[in-house]
């Protein structure tokens, strides 16, 4: 499959699982993708979307996972919303163009196991709040441009 996200997709509000994972899809990731409320997997991977990750993804909050990655021109920060997808147990943004800090707000995601954030264009220090993640087992953020927390002993 080819071309732009079907707009017709965000129509099916029904929708749990939506996967078009390793597809030539291209463009932005819609704002309206919000529209699917019941949504608890999205697996846009492997494509070639581009621009930022829409704020509005937030708004998703039946979400358990997301995977973004490997679309290799997704740019900007990380929305502080997705902090707000508080059931996500896997966050996938590797291989993009991802600038910014990690917020501490990521500490938000209590039952995240899986963070990956690696092969991106991230910067700052880890916030010392990624330590109250006890459900976290797998946490990649290598190829960035990352640092120790400031105030870690």
């Amino acid at each position: 499959m080819s071309g732009s996200m079907p707009s017709f997709l965000f129509n099916l509000t029904r929708m749990r699982y939506l996967s078009l994972f390793s597809n030539f899809f291209h463009g932005t990731i819609s704002p309206e993708i919000d529209m699917m409320t019941n949504l608890v997997s999205l697996h846009l991977a492997g494509n070639f979307f581009y621009s930022t990750i829409p704020s509005s993804i937030g708004q998703l909050t039946l979400l358990t996972y997301l995977s973004l990655g490997s679309n290799f021109n997704l740019t900007g920060t990380i929305p502080e919303t997705i902090y707000n997808l508080v059931n996500l147990r896997k966050l996938s943004l590797h291989f993009n163009k991802l600038t910014g800090t990690i917020s501490p707000s990521v500490s938000n995601l209590h039952s995240l196991s899986y963070i990956g954030y690696y092969f991106n264009k991230l910067s700052g220090t880890l916030p010392e709040s990624i330590g109250s993640m006890t459900s976290l087992t797998y946490f990649s953020v290598n190829n960035n441009n990352l640092s120790g927390c400031k105030f870690c002993l």
